[in-house]
């Protein structure tokens, strides 16, 4: 533990349990002692099946309120140590993650992520392999463990890199999971708001940089070959089951009997311990795979030379990010004192935060504090300001309630009276009815 002690209004990364998960990874003893030289006090669990019952593994070894994860092919950065918790977002509904890089794609983003949890609520998840059998679930989805309560928080910085493609069969693996759960996510995110939805261009995004940039990387094209794979079946097959990621006994099967075999030399009848995947049989797989996705996804797939893609992933220009929306929830859930304790304060600071990076959300709901009077400084101005910030960006809600505050005000001219009629219209057109619907 470190010496010095943290501000009383915040807790230290370094005075927290850290506990680290590895299954079958061959490297998992190196990254344990790397982990063990920067963080004496870690603790581990090896070997548990299934990712829900590994967590709780985790929750239970660490044996405290609140515990930080750590995969086994992610490198911390011992900066990390020093990093200090505000306590406001030691929630008992919230767990908090430090994005992570991806170094064979440059991704960075929460695969890999470290991430505090709190005890209780990883003792309480059903997720994965512990989901009721009616309900596809191949992600922790914090959001519906307490709903309306509980979330994940993306915390500010990255302090950690993954390499998931230490072996043919590590790399597809992390692939075809990556490929299936964010094409799921897709499918159903442009059933509920539309292929143009930011939520569904962000995830077109991700899967853009894992079905395409790693190339350059030991064991990359089994990257993409497996994203790419787990994009199409659950597409093409109505019937594949997305749940079958869930269990690394099946993957590992599906691997040896379906997947590594017809990349070798000769053919599955040649196959022995020996035998080295052909580059050129797993290729010409790829691009199929491609063609297929493209013709039926408005994705927009490439494929990039070695040199190409080194370029790409050194530069981390394609590496998608949402902080705004990110920040912008969680001052909401402190806005409404939902699964926490109101703090108007807080969410100003986090509404100011995201609308400087541009989320039309902040601004409606910096607005919102504005006009109920409920900062000290509150303006009619300010708030007419943000609305009209927030509409110029799209918000669908921000012309009602700009509506509302120009009708409150005294003198109703045939001018205002018919900005007002035409911002009621913008808000229906937008998809936000005030006479059906509940305000947010």
């Amino acid at each position: 533990m470190r010496a010095d002690r943290q501000q009383s209004d915040r807790v230290l990364v370094a005075d927290l349990p850290i506990v680290f998960m590895s299954f079958d990874e061959s490297w998992a003893e190196a990254g344990w002692r790397d982990l063990k030289a920067k963080a004496p006090h870690a603790r581990r669990v090896h070997g548990v099946a299934g990712l829900d019952a590994c967590h709780k593994a985790a929750a239970r070894i660490a044996e405290a309120d609140w515990f930080i994860t750590v995969d086994a092919d992610t490198i911390i950065d011992p900066a990390f140590l020093d990093v200090k918790v505000p306590k406001t977002l030691l929630n008992k509904n919230f767990r908090l993650q430090w994005h992570c890089r991806n170094e064979v794609n440059g991704l960075v983003s929460g695969n890999g992520s470290l991430k505090l949890w709190p005890t209780a609520l990883a003792m309480k998840m059903r997720t994965h392999e512990a989901a009721p059998a009616s309900k596809v679930s191949i992600d922790h989805e914090i959001d519906q463990i307490v709903p309306g309560q509980s979330m994940g928080v993306q915390m500010p910085g990255c302090y950690s890199r993954t390499n998931p493609a230490q072996t043919p069969y590590h790399a597809f693996r992390s692939g075809f999971r990556e490929g299936v759960l964010l094409g799921h996510l897709l499918v159903r995110q442009t059933e509920l708001h539309g292929a143009e939805s930011p939520l569904a261009e962000f995830l077109m995004g991700l899967l853009r940089i894992w079905c395409a940039l790693g190339r350059q990387a030991e064991n990359g094209l089994w990257l993409i070959y497996g994203a790419r794979l787990g994009l199409r079946l659950p597409l093409e097959q109505s019937d594949w089951d997305p749940r079958h990621v869930n269990s690394y006994g099946w993957l590992t099967e599906f691997w040896r009997r379906r997947i590594y075999p017809r990349f070798v030399h000769g053919g599955a009848r040649h196959l022995t311990s020996d035998n080295a995947w052909s580059e050129g049989l797993l290729e010409p797989e790829c691009d199929v795979l491609k063609d297929w996705i493209n013709a039926r996804l408005p994705i927009a797939l490439a494929d990039y030379s070695a040199e190409q893609s080194a370029l790409l992933v050194q530069s981390g220009a394609f590496s998608p990010r949402r902080p705004g929306a990110l920040i912008d929830a969680v001052g909401y859930r402190f806005m409404k004192g939902a699964g926490v304790i109101r703090n108007i304060n807080f969410a100003r600071e986090a509404f100011e935060t995201a609308s400087v990076l541009g989320n039309a959300a902040a601004l409606n709901n910096l607005a919102r504090l504005h006009d109920s009077e409920e900062v000290d400084d509150a303006s009619p101005k300010e708030a007419e300001r943000l609305y009209r910030a927030a509409i110029a960006l799209g918000n669908r809600y921000a012309p009602y309630h700009l509506a509302q505050l120009l009708k409150n005000r005294p003198s109703q001219s045939g001018v205002r009276k018919s900005e007002i009629a035409k911002l009621l219209d913008l808000s229906r057109k937008r998809g936000f009815d005030p006479e059906g619907a509940a305000v947010p």
